[in-house]
């Protein structure tokens, strides 16, 4: 009975790590595995067309702050923006401070180091959040969402990009996560309506949707290059099938203006207010006082 105890524990924890295997890590743990693969030709060809996509939100976007949110610190991704302070935050900026010092690579614009789940920001500062597929490679989607809602102001506009799962690269994804192809892989999968569905409980609401890149995801330059056909009908557009989506939202959360009591100022029915003192000066308390010693 030992032995069998023995290997039934044994396949247990081999099912177990197997399974955390599978598992979304932490964002510090694949952050520079991500930055490689966004390098590759393929994640360029993407970064090229979300940043089309960007142009065409950021252009009518306006305010005062834009805050930045990305699992590639090394992409600035506002340079489209016309608000004027543009910023970001990472939880890895020991290695964005590596990235300028010794590759000449420009860190986007962090500005400090932070967890996306704890934004050391208080409510309501910034008025556009840019989410750079931070919500797929966080293994606490919810709160990074939540976050961001609560650090945007009232009326302000979260954009989200994702890996869309109905697309051909989401058809690949489970299969390319199994034989543990790469971080890029093991990723949560996040479908639009699902993360709509979380904007509404944060009083947040999608406002506009569209999607880019339906090709393959093979990561070829040559491939990339010479895939005509798709592109005629896989550019940007609010066609769903794209591999890669961006969601515009608008936090509707109004504030509110406190109402006086309505009994504070109604009047109460048989209660007749007490008559006030009347003042004298000395001078008249003295007349007084004299006339009617005069009157007796």
């Amino acid at each position: 009975m030992k032995i069998l105890k023995s290997k039934v524990d044994n396949l247990q924890h081999r099912f177990n790590d197997f399974k955390a295997s599978l598992s979304t890590p932490p964002i510090q743990e694949s952050s520079q595995a991500l930055s490689a693969w966004f390098a590759t030709p393929l994640g360029k060809y993407i970064i090229q067309a979300e940043r089309q996509m960007l142009e065409q939100e950021l252009n009518n976007l306006f305010g005062y702050h834009l805050m930045q949110l990305s699992v590639v610190p090394e992409e600035n991704l506002t340079t489209s923006s016309r608000i004027n302070h543009c910023f970001a935050l990472n939880p890895c900026l020991n290695r964005a401070k590596h990235l300028n010092q010794y590759s000449g690579i420009q860190a986007c614009n962090v500005k400090a180091a932070a967890e996306f789940t704890a934004l050391p920001l208080p409510d309501e500062v910034v008025d556009v959040t840019i989410l750079h597929h931070v919500l797929d490679f966080t293994d606490q989607p919810q709160q990074v969402l939540k976050e961001a809602a609560r650090v945007t102001i009232s009326r302000g506009y979260i954009l989200i990009f994702g890996f869309n799962p109905n697309s051909l690269t989401g058809l690949v994804q489970p299969f390319a996560n199994l034989f543990r192809l790469g971080a890029i892989w093991r990723r949560n999968r996040l479908r639009t309506s699902r993360i709509k569905d979380w904007l509404e409980f944060l009083d947040c609401s999608s406002v506009g949707k569209c999607y880019a890149h339906r090709n393959l995801p093979v990561n070829n330059e040559s491939y990339i290059q010479h895939a005509k056909l798709p592109k005629k009908w896989g550019g940007i557009g609010r066609i769903p099938g794209g591999s890669i989506y961006c969601i515009l939202a608008r936090k509707d959360k109004v504030g509110l203006t406190p109402i006086k009591r309505s009994w504070v100022s109604a009047d109460l029915i048989g209660v007749v207010p007490l008559p006030e003192p009347v003042r004298t000066s000395s001078n008249a308390a003295a007349r007084i006082k004299k006339a009617q010693k005069g009157w007796k």
